[in-house]
């Protein structure tokens, strides 16, 4: 790029949207605080939401307040303390008892609140603030730390700053070659490996179409459903709803409640990418219907295995199921005469039994 200003992002910003086309749009673009940049995303990319890099903001914070009070210390306390507090504020209310608390620490630097709210909080916290960014699909990323670590490893790669045209394209290749076989082992993985901590019944029809990170966090999200018990109906939070595009414990817990456990159809595109192809975003995916006889075709496998006597008495309960009309078992006839007082009668004297009337006869 000539510069950073604002019509050299934009003519950059253009030709990206030539290159991955029409057909193609990007939810969330993360940068640092870099303005020249927020104008050109929101004219080429409208409906992008554009957040920011909370690592480069809490090093700035971090290194701007230690200016300001006069040691190394203070930056550190300050980001790990109450600055901390309001940027994970899960709610704008908990966000506002956070602040209330930052300025009420910090009333002695007043050039340090003054600072945190005119560069960072009045113009930008619902680009990094959680409050606000947990209503993103953001899948987790908070940072351009991925960029950064793949701006490095690409480096290691070239082994110089200076080369050849026709080199630096062909070592530019072999990196990006070296990250598809890197992720094409880890989407096979998820595939094929499948690990007994996942085959439990909320997830048992999204083993082997979901990856391994989406099933850890089911996971962990299950057994926090376990611990809050009914309490999950009001103290769950429901982010991972909103900002992973997966079930968190309300929502497995209303999965198990009316469909016996979590199918595809509740997780997001994202998570069930596992096969790149070319020219094709993602592969085809069951429909629920098609999980149910999966499963159960699963569970005759492992039953041929069985006793025969369990066979029988698992074939007889299914056929019971599916044709109740071929039991010929009817409904018992009510009886409506019964021994003892008569019906309606208040006498305390019972009926006199059948050998009792034998015996009054005359012989």
């Amino acid at each position: 790029m000539r510069d950073e200003s604002a019509y050299s992002y934009q003519w950059v910003l253009q030709w990206l949207r030539i290159l991955i086309g029409d057909d193609v749009s990007p939810s969330v673009i993360f940068t640092d605080r870099e303005l020249g940049l927020i104008r050109p995303i929101r004219e080429v990319f409208p409906a992008a939401t554009h957040l920011l890099c909370t690592w480069h903001i809490n090093k700035d914070v971090e290194a701007r307040v230690s200016r300001l009070c006069g040691g190394a210390e203070f930056g550190e306390r300050f980001r790990v303390g109450h600055w901390w507090s309001v940027v994970n504020a899960n709610t704008e209310h908990n966000y506002e008892v956070a602040l209330g608390n930052l300025k009420s620490a910090w009333a002695w630097k007043p050039s340090v609140i003054n600072y945190v709210e005119t560069t960072w909080l009045n113009p930008h916290k619902t680009k990094f603030a959680k409050a606000w960014t947990n209503n993103v699909l953001h899948f987790g990323n908070t940072t351009t730390c991925r960029v950064e670590s793949a701006h490095a490893a690409l480096k290691a790669w070239l082994q110089t700053s200076t080369c050849a045209l026709d080199m630096l394209f062909a070592r530019v290749n072999l990196f990006i070659d070296s990250q598809m076989i890197k992720i094409r082992d880890s989407l096979e993985k998820s595939r094929c490996i499948i690990g007994r901590q996942h085959m439990i019944d909320p997830f048992r029809h999204l083993v082997g179409h979901v990856s391994h990170y989406c099933l850890n966090m089911l996971k962990m999200e299950n057994t926090k459903r376990l611990t809050m018990g009914r309490e999950v109906f009001d103290y769950c939070g429901c982010v991972l709803v909103s900002s992973f595009g997966i079930p968190c414990a309300y929502a497995i817990q209303l999965a198990i409640n009316e469909n016996g456990g979590l199918y595809l159809d509740d997780i997001h595109l994202f998570f069930k990418s596992l096969v790149i192809r070319d020219g094709v975003n993602a592969s085809d995916y069951a429909s629920q219907c098609d999980q149910d006889v999966e499963y159960l075709q699963g569970l005759l496998d492992e039953l041929s295995e069985c006793d025969p006597a369990i066979r029988r008495g698992i074939a007889a309960l299914i056929r019971r199921q599916l044709h109740p009309e071929d039991e010929g078992v009817e409904e018992p006839h009510v009886v409506t005469s019964t021994r003892g007082r008569p019906p309606g009668s208040t006498s305390t004297k019972r009926d006199p039994s059948g050998f009792e009337h034998a015996a009054r006869i005359p012989g």
